[in-house]
């Protein structure tokens, strides 16, 4: 009898097939887990941190789709992920979406409201937020302004969304930090409601490791 139970047993575990194997942070799976090092260019937040994908969805840009991948953190924190490929080199972005008080906290609320007007803007950090250290440059010039894009709630890399008709559209705005290693992005939906979020540039050797999920 224990010979037959081995033997199933055994039969069983084939069934399962290899290991995933993650070799590039854009094949993560929501449960996959991510491990940032300890790195100076990352927010101190992140830091030798270990983060879950709690979901993934799609942005169609002029330039194409991206994808993002959504980071919980242990204290329920949501990160956005999402990359660009440049030459061949992959680049990552990070994104923190932060509340209202915060943005004006950090920026004069007169020459942000100007991010949405036709005119030239530079943002200067007013005051700081500690607890976004790392998130932020001091200083950033627009380069997108009222660009159009669509949302789609679930994975790109899953079906052609491009020919896709149930994309949300929104307008969205880019500022970036004279040395391109900091952003702000701002989204304005088309029901007025406008997120706006901190962005960090780094590339993925700042991964440690990516755990697939079981």
């Amino acid at each position: 009898m224990f010979k037959k139970l081995f033997k199933a047993y055994k039969g069983k575990e084939k069934d399962t097939g290899p290991a995933r194997v993650i070799s590039s942070p854009d094949q993560l799976n929501v449960n996959d887990i991510v491990v940032f090092k300890y790195r100076t260019e990352l927010p101190k937040s992140l830091r030798e941190q270990s983060l879950t994908v709690v979901s993934i969805c799609g942005y169609e840009y002029e330039s194409g789709v991206n994808k993002e991948i959504s980071l919980k953190d242990q204290y329920g924190n949501i990160i956005y992920m999402s990359f660009e490929n440049e030459d061949g080199e992959q680049t990552i972005c990070l994104s923190l979406k932060i509340p209202r008080e915060k943005v004006l906290t950090l920026f004069n609320e007169d020459v942000f409201s100007d991010l949405f007007e036709d005119v030239q803007v530079e943002l200067d950090v007013q005051q700081d937020v500690p607890e976004y250290e790392g998130w932020y440059a001091p200083k950033y010039i627009q380069i997108i302004k009222n660009a159009t894009a669509y949302f789609y709630d679930r994975d790109p890399g899953k079906e052609n969304i491009t020919e896709a008709s149930d994309g949300k559209e929104l307008i969205y705005h880019e500022c970036e930090s004279p040395d391109e290693n900091f952003g702000v992005n701002v989204e304005v939906w088309s029901d007025g409601d406008t997120d706006v979020f901190l962005q960090v540039y780094i590339d993925d050797g700042a991964i440690e490791e990516m755990h697939p999920h079981v």
